[in-house]
């Protein structure tokens, strides 16, 4: 199995963020279970997956990394999160809809077709979080040319 390192508070908020989409029932619980700890809780981003992929599936947490003005057409592929580590970048939707994204920030990204742009002025890097069927493992992640 090959890996990059990614710090363990990445892995761990990420696990947690797969895991803890849920309701504000459970996003209390966990602040008051952490709280227990001496610990706080932040939710980041929340979505509704419309299905759970058939089959054996995985969690893949990936880094990307965009010079400014970069942009990346992507293809309809699993919903899963988003966190802007640093730098920011624009998510634009099919519809037209777009959301800005800066340091520090999450959302849910659901499975419609979309593109992300770099709309700083530095290299931006951000982790997209999902749960895929395994059939998908070996696909292509970035579409070399537009959808």
């Amino acid at each position: 199995m090959r890996g990059r390192r990614v710090k363990p508070a990445i892995l761990i908020g990420a696990s947690t963020l797969v895991v803890a989409c849920g309701s504000a029932g459970a996003a209390a619980t966990n602040q008051a279970s952490a709280t227990a700890y001496n610990m706080q809780v932040d939710e980041l981003a929340a979505g509704k997956l419309d299905s759970l992929p058939t089959g054996t599936q995985f969690v893949r947490v990936l880094l990307f990394q965009q010079p400014p003005g970069a942009s990346v057409p992507s293809r309809k592929h699993q919903g899963g999160l988003i966190y802007e580590q640093s730098g920011q970048q624009t998510l634009t939707y099919s519809d037209g809809t777009s959301l800005t994204l800066v340091a520090g920030q999450a959302t849910y990204l659901a499975s419609v077709q979309h593109s992300h742009k770099n709309t700083g002025s530095t290299t931006n890097a951000w982790y997209f979080i999902a749960l895929w069927p395994s059939v998908q493992r070996g696909q292509p992640l970035v579409s070399p040319s537009p959808p």
